[in-house]
């Protein structure tokens, strides 16, 4: 028999199973539990087959004679751990001015102009969405770009440069100005801030693209696992890209066992293989040593089944390709753009591109004013090839700012 107070059996929901509910007075009701609301249980009785109505506060416990009951408990657990998880994932708020707040704040300290100290402050209190696109302007035309402030070296200039950028909706030059960092800047400290550009501006893929790389540059500095971490699983688990995580894991096993462990319960639970994480949630608070986590992060990481074939291994196929062959560049804002598709969707005629300024633009298919393209990506990118077989579907187009995420592509040929 397996007991539970009132709290676990709402939780549970266990409609439909044989119960036995003992009330505060010792009397016993037994049969089918047939209904849960905000006042109470409705058992039907076996004795009368009557629906009898118990509240609550009657109760003191019910007791399930049957295994399944065990089971179901045992899922409630899994949907609590998965939804902390979640939780946790949603309040990483990966954006520049949260990831790099201590270098900002230094920045703000050491600099001589007052409107940027005042913009940087407004940055880090999460008040600068009040700064409106003329004041975002004046404020870039009038002291981001004084030489004094140009000329600082640190890489918290270019990232305080580019979050007025991103405020003008001026996301390819933002974007420019972390990656033109580069060469002073760690790797680490430029694949987060692109990873919180690509955040801001809705492209999940993008977002993943560099966090991934920020993790795994990652490994030998020791960097903290904060609630970013979870937002990386999370990512990890949507588009079912798991090779670069389960690296990860077996690195975290030498400094934290018990997060390691959890971690890939999460990574199970998003795979469909509850009863595996189960299992891995019960040894997690009691593994005490890194051996003992690598050896359990070894034998269950094999159950995570990656998608080789779906948008984000072809981003990961052209990002790779642009940063690869040096195609990597910046655009004026008449100039023509070139890019790859590396996703389509055709029921709904949409699309996406990833340009060579590494800025993701979406499109819709009347856009396409190349039949040759649209050959291409049915060829390719609509086909039952794998992404590695595929073709890179290059294109060129002009740009304009009407989107939700960042930029629209048109004129595609």
């Amino acid at each position: 028999m397996f007991k539970y107070s009132k709290n676990d059996l709402l939780r549970a929901s266990c409609i439909g199973q044989q119960t036995t509910v003992t009330a505060a007075d010792h009397s016993e009701v037994t049969g089918v539990l047939r209904q849960i609301d905000i006042s109470g249980l409705t058992v039907a009785e076996y004795k009368t087959g009557l629906e009898i109505k118990i509240r609550f506060d009657d109760i003191e416990t019910a007791a399930f004679g049957n295994a399944s009951a065990r089971r179901q408990m045992d899922h409630l657990e899994l949907a609590r751990f998965q939804k902390q998880c979640e939780r946790t994932a949603e309040q990483a708020n990966l954006t520049l001015s949260r990831m790099f707040k201590t270098e900002l704040a230094a920045l703000a300290q050491s600099c001589g102009d007052w409107d940027i100290k005042e913009y940087l402050e407004a940055e880090i209190g999460n008040t600068a969405s009040l700064y409106s696109a003329e004041e975002c302007e004046n404020l870039y035309d009038f002291h981001f770009k004084d030489e004094r402030f140009c000329s600082r070296p640190e890489f918290a200039a270019a990232v305080a440069e580019a979050m007025v950028l991103y405020r003008m909706r001026r996301f390819d030059k933002a974007a420019a100005l972390i990656l033109g960092s580069s060469g002073t800047a760690k790797p680490t400290d430029t694949a987060l801030a692109m990873a919180c550009l690509a955040s801001q501006m809705r492209n999940r893929t993008g977002a993943l693209y560099w966090l991934e790389r920020y993790y795994l540059k990652g490994l030998e500095t020791k960097i903290s696992l904060d609630n970013v971490w979870w937002l990386y699983l999370r990512l990890c688990g949507r588009y079912s890209a798991y090779e670069g995580a389960c690296r990860m894991l077996e690195a975290v096993t030498q400094d934290n066992p018990g997060l390691a462990v959890r971690s890939l319960a999460y990574l199970l639970l998003i795979n469909n293989n509850s009863g595996f994480a189960m299992q891995l949630l019960d040894y997690a608070d009691d593994v005490l040593n890194a051996n003992e986590a690598l050896e359990l992060v070894e034998r269950n990481s094999v159950y995570l089944i990656s998608d080789r074939d779906n948008n984000y291994r072809r981003y990961v196929k052209c990002a790779g390709k642009i940063i690869r062959e040096g195609e990597l560049r910046i655009y004026g804002d008449e100039e023509d753009i070139c890019g790859y598709v590396y996703d389509y969707v055709p029921d709904r005629e949409f699309g996406f591109i990833v340009g060579c300024d590494l800025i993701s633009y979406f499109f819709r298919r009347e856009s396409v004013m190349s039949d040759n393209v649209n050959e291409r990506i049915k060829s390719n990118i609509c086909s039952f090839r794998s992404v590695e077989e595929e073709e890179p579907v290059m294109v060129t187009f002009k740009r304009t700012p009407e989107s939700k995420r960042s930029y629209n592509a048109v004129n595609i040929v």
